[in-house]
């Protein structure tokens, strides 16, 4: 503990992004530095993202989140959680020169009661939407919703491709900064266009909300939580407008974007993106039903994009289906894209995946599994491992591209303690019980001994 504090007078032990479970040791005043130039307080312009706020102090701020909070939604906040969140930063060693990611957020904090309840709400919504377009999708084969959760629909719909052996194209984009670009109050009236078609149609009046998530509820509900349409949007426009954070003991305000690291960002992203892509295929669909069906293979995760035979169709068109505050950039296109956890490659008219990884881009080696003298049970080292084989196998489309990335997997485990026999024995186990790996091997045997590389 004395030597930890010695190091903490002199450097900030920061995750690094991209590798969580890795430290970054970063000079204080250097970590400091950036901090003052993103908030402006270097005296030269800052990001126009932040506002610095002087007439209120923030104790004041807390207490009016607090009553608020009690009056307006009946929600409490304990005295442990009367903080305001503050701001701080993480290193992207994967990027050349290195760049930063600024994260407000905080394990407790005076507005989180309020964000936890608008993301339970947001997470019933997002399914709704979901189970719309997809419905929507079978009658009419125009795909209007390309959110994804994982890559379970890209590998599906690569399969279907293979099948015919119909690939031509494939490209992935990215938006730059998408967290701290998107104005309110054309958030605001998105969120609240879709809390509107939500409530549509149904015969429930009310969002009950428990510890776990959110449900219907008819308006007799006796639930002692429940929201109706206009309190949803009161909550979300007052969650957007409380947006304040800490500096040490200044105090600002995220007055564009969203609060990378508040709970309900990453639906806000989605479902704004949402409302432009579907809006932008529903009018398309109207004028050329050809050209909205070329969107069929169109997948996002929250800022990134892959398209597979598209005709050329979104480069032509993004620019004009998103707001313009927004810059999307193509990453790459041609016969190999990285996208996800998957390395995409096309020849011929055939696409082949394999594991890709950001983090083999580091220029150092970076821990991806505990090691097994880590302060936890060895049963967890190994459970980690066979899981691992199992991601593996889920995106591998060849014995080849498995067997490859399982050997490179078994080098690392082997550095970091692995026992033979217990490394034996849960690929054993793992073979036994998932019957998508029985398309690399015969037998459990023949299994272990390719991923061992032949090893006794």
């Amino acid at each position: 503990m004395s030597y930890l504090k010695d190091l903490q007078k002199q450097f900030v032990l920061v995750p690094i992004d991209k590798a969580s479970g890795n430290i970054a040791f970063v000079c204080k005043r250097f970590y400091a530095q950036v901090l003052v130039k993103e908030l402006g307080l270097d005296g030269k312009k800052g990001s126009p993202t932040y506002q610095r706020i002087l007439r209120q102090g923030i104790n004041k701020i807390i207490d009016n989140q607090s009553n608020h909070l009690k009056k307006k939604f009946n929600l409490e906040v304990s005295s442990e959680s009367k903080l305001l969140p503050h701001i701080y930063w993480l290193p992207k060693l994967h990027k050349n020169p290195i760049k930063f990611r600024f994260i407000i957020a905080a394990p407790n904090c005076s507005i989180k009661p309020l964000a936890q309840t608008i993301t339970k709400i947001f997470k019933l919504f997002y399914r709704q939407i979901e189970t719309y377009n997809n419905k929507s999708q079978f009658y009419s084969s125009v795909k209007t919703f390309r959110v994804i959760k994982n890559n379970e629909k890209v590998i599906e719909s690569i399969n279907k491709l293979n099948k015919r052996n119909s690939a031509k194209s494939i490209s992935t984009y990215d938006f730059s900064t998408l967290y701290t670009k998107i104005p309110h109050q054309k958030l605001l009236e998105v969120l609240n266009e879709l809390v509107d078609f939500c409530f549509q149609g149904g015969t429930h009046e009310k969002v009950s909300i428990n510890k776990s998530n959110a449900r219907w509820v008819s308006k007799n509900n006796k639930s002692k939580l429940s929201f109706n349409k206009d309190v949803i949007k009161d909550g979300i426009k007052y969650l957007m407008g409380n947006c304040f954070f800490t500096f040490g003991e200044k105090l600002f305000r995220q007055i564009v974007g969203i609060p990378m690291g508040s709970d309900p960002a990453p639906f806000m992203a989605n479902l704004f993106l949402y409302h432009y892509e579907s809006k932008w295929v529903k009018s398309l669909k109207k004028d050329s039903i050809q050209r909205a069906r070329r969107y069929s293979n169109t997948f996002r995760f929250i800022d990134d994009l892959l398209t597979i035979n598209d005709r050329d169709e979104f480069s032509r068109s993004f620019k004009e289906i998103y707001p313009p505050e927004l810059e999307l950039n193509l990453e790459h296109s041609g016969d190999q894209v990285d996208f996800l956890d998957l390395n995409i490659n096309k020849e011929n008219a055939h696409l082949s995946t394999t594991l890709f990884d950001k983090i083999d881009a580091f220029p150092f080696a970076i821990v991806r599994l505990p090691f097994v003298s880590s302060n936890i049970p060895s049963n967890m080292f190994y459970a980690c491992i066979g899981a691992e084989i199992l991601r593996v196998g889920r995106v591998s489309s060849s014995s080849e591209n498995f067997f490859s990335s399982c050997n490179t997997l078994v080098a690392r485990v082997e550095i970091q303690g692995s026992n033979l026999f217990r490394l034996t024995k849960i690929l054993k186990k793992t073979y036994g019980r998932q019957q998508i790996l029985k398309q690399f091997a015969k037998n459990a045997n023949e299994f272990v001994n390719k991923i061992l590389n032949t090893k006794k």
